[in-house]
């Protein structure tokens, strides 16, 4: 209403008289006059819905601008994260279950030690039921089962980190299916550094530590996966990349062709008895070694 009588004064300041107006002015000056009013009327009348009470969805942020798919993948992360001052060895097994882990398995139960298994789904000489006995006797005896891999395929698994977390899932949900446990610790293949996963391990390391992960590299190696090593070779890589460690990753595999990691192992456990050692499985709340 104020703009039209602003308008109007305009006009009659300017000498835009009423004679250089159209006939009809009055009437239509009118008309928006009652129209203005009318809209006016019903502004009044709208009730205003306070913020807090709007019903639009809001999405957050991190749905809305994610590129990778929803996994079911999420644990409790350690509430406390302890690096013993004692000497340990913490005897870590990758790539089985196979036949050399039901050997492994006698050979620790021997010596009552326990120990940590990163699992793979890639046995393909397994039957059904001779793969889940062993996850479940791993289990059974006291030790821990960790993820290595579902594929062990570097390639696809570094790809991106949605590969690596859909390999990750189908390697846990086995794991769940067949021991009842839900494992919370993992060992990337190849290491959390290598020439596959260069571009990405960052940010599937995040991702992981987010969803409450936590993964273990090594700092001592049997070296077994590196061409056909013989038993003394197994011995003398472990004691020579031990040297004085307080805490030693010993990195070794119970995959089916290891049969010189399994001749060896006594040796190296009656090795770590001499030099005042323990022995123990690793944890989430085990302070992890990191290349």
């Amino acid at each position: 209403m104020k703009k039209i009588l602003i308008l109007l004064a305009f006009l009659l300041l300017t000498g835009c008289g009423k004679n250089s107006l159209p006939e009809n002015i009055d009437e239509e000056i009118t008309e928006k006059v009652e129209k203005v009013e009318e809209v006016e009327e019903t502004k009044e009348t709208i009730p205003l819905i306070p913020l807090e009470e709007a019903t639009i969805p809001l999405i957050p942020l991190t749905e809305a601008t994610s590129d990778i798919p929803f996994y079911h993948l999420r644990v409790e992360p350690p509430k406390e994260v302890v690096a013993t001052e004692e000497k340990t060895i913490y005897l870590t097994f990758d790539d089985g279950p196979s036949d050399r882990t039901i050997e492994v398995l006698d050979i620790l139960k021997e010596h009552d030690i326990k120990a940590t298994f990163f699992v793979t789904c890639q046995q393909e000489i397994q039957t059904e039921e001779k793969y889940t006995n062993i996850l479940k006797r791993i289990v059974e005896e006291g030790h821990t089962i960790g993820v290595h891999t579902y594929s062990h395929n570097y390639k696809d698994i570094y790809s991106s980190v949605d590969s690596f977390l859909k390999d990750f899932e189908m390697i846990s949900d086995h794991i769940l299916k067949h021991t009842g446990v839900t494992p919370n610790i993992f060992r990337f293949a190849g290491g959390s550094r290598n020439s596959f996963n260069k571009d990405t391990a960052q940010d599937i390391i995040d991702e992981m530590t987010s969803r409450g992960y936590v993964y273990y590299d090594w700092n001592v190696s049997a070296e077994d996966a590196v061409g056909k090593v013989t038993e003394q070779q197994v011995i003398n890589n472990i004691i020579q990349t031990m040297g004085k460690k307080t805490r030693a990753f010993v990195l070794m595999h119970d995959s089916d062709y290891m049969v010189s990691t399994v001749n060896a192992l006594n040796d190296i456990i009656q090795y770590g008895i001499n030099q005042n050692y323990k022995f123990d499985k690793i944890t989430n709340q085990t302070k992890p070694v990191k290349f």
